[in-house]
């Protein structure tokens, strides 16, 4: 069935008349409602940006936090996406002020701020449950690295070979040496430390 010209040039009346919002207002409300959709989508990069930067911010910031376990990784990483994210609203933030003025305006920096604020809220609440796991991971880590090299000091006195795995240990025997000899120079620098105040102290007392 063929299209009449009438309709076809309704069809382009009605495409001229739907190209978008053309006051300043309408365009402040179409800019909200597409910098709105940005910043709660469910994936955290916009067709519009570069996924090899998204790529390395994420790297970058999982590098520094130095994740551990499946847990540690998924916390590590919502941080990095929101933090892409909080990124992202300073670019909005400058679009909407570099709007027109007006009642349209201030309802964007308005809805601005409130997804921004929920963006720093599960910044803020996923953080601290990741120091806290990570806290935890660390304590429980000294703790077995300790025992361990209680282990490999008796049988290095019985002149014994000994694998860390054998006992239900994730180290390697490297870690363990490495925790022991620090552990040993750190005695040692404080002995020697303790020693210079003994001397100090009784020479002082014998001086007066």
């Amino acid at each position: 069935m063929s299209t009449s010209p009438a309709r076809i040039e309704a069809n382009r009346a009605n495409a001229q008349n739907s190209t978008g919002p053309r006051s300043p207002e309408g365009k402040q409300r179409s800019a909200s409602n597409s910098l709105r959709h940005g910043l709660t989508a469910k994936t955290p990069l916009l067709p519009a940006e570069d996924p090899q930067a998204y790529q390395d911010f994420c790297q970058t910031y999982l590098a520094g936090l130095q994740p551990q376990g499946a847990l540690e990784e998924h916390l590590a990483r919502t941080l990095a996406d929101t933090q892409w994210r909080l990124e992202r609203c300073r670019h909005i933030e400058q679009s909407i002020l570099d709007g027109e003025p007006g009642p349209a305006q201030i309802d964007s920096l308005n809805k601005f701020s409130l997804y921004e604020h929920r963006l720093s809220r599960v910044f803020q609440t996923t953080l601290k449950q990741f120091l806290e796991l990570k806290s935890a991971r660390k304590l429980q880590e000294e703790k077995d690295l300790k025992d361990a090299a209680k282990i490999l000091k008796l049988f290095l006195s019985e002149k014994k070979q000994w694998d860390p795995a054998q006992d239900g240990f994730v180290f390697s025997i490297a870690q363990v040496e490495t925790w022991l000899r620090r552990h040993e120079h750190v005695e040692a620098a404080d002995q020697a430390r303790m020693m210079r105040f003994n001397r100090q102290f009784f020479a002082h007392g014998n001086a007066s």
